[in-house]
């Protein structure tokens, strides 16, 4: 703000009604720097807090994230356990099968010996009889 005013290279003096608006535009100009100076530290302070909980919700996933991916972990070892308890008793069955099945077989050979033997038996008897009258 200033009475005189360059204009155009020479020194002059300004008439009163631009020499009021000259004075309430710099003091418009004062007040709105001032305001915009308020403002940006506001915006400034909004930010620094926004991007502080935006950090803490950021940890706070981090840290929900690490315990499902560890029960996810303890749930599939959990899983992977029981799958080989399982797998174990397949096999156990299929052996128990395979020796039950031999059993089976020796059991099979024996009565057919034995279903040989009666034949053989029943053959020599009718014989026997018919030689006794």
């Amino acid at each position: 703000m200033g009475v005189t005013k360059e204009r155009k290279g020479r020194l002059g003096f300004l008439p009163p009604d631009k020499l009021v608006c000259e004075m309430v535009e710099d003091a418009l100009e004062t007040r709105l720097k001032k305001i915009k100076s308020i403002v940006k530290d506001e915006v400034t302070a909004s930010f620094k807090d926004i991007e502080g909980k935006v950090k803490e919700i950021e940890e706070r996933m981090m840290v929900t994230f690490g315990k499902m991916q560890g029960e996810i972990e303890m749930m599939s070892h959990m899983e992977m356990k029981e799958d080989q308890t399982l797998l174990k008793r397949v096999e156990n069955l299929e052996t128990n099968l395979i020796g039950v099945s031999k059993e089976v077989e020796e059991v099979k050979a024996i009565l057919k010996q034995i279903l040989q033997k009666l034949q053989t038996i029943e053959k020599d008897a009718p014989k026997k009889e018919e030689s006794d009258y």
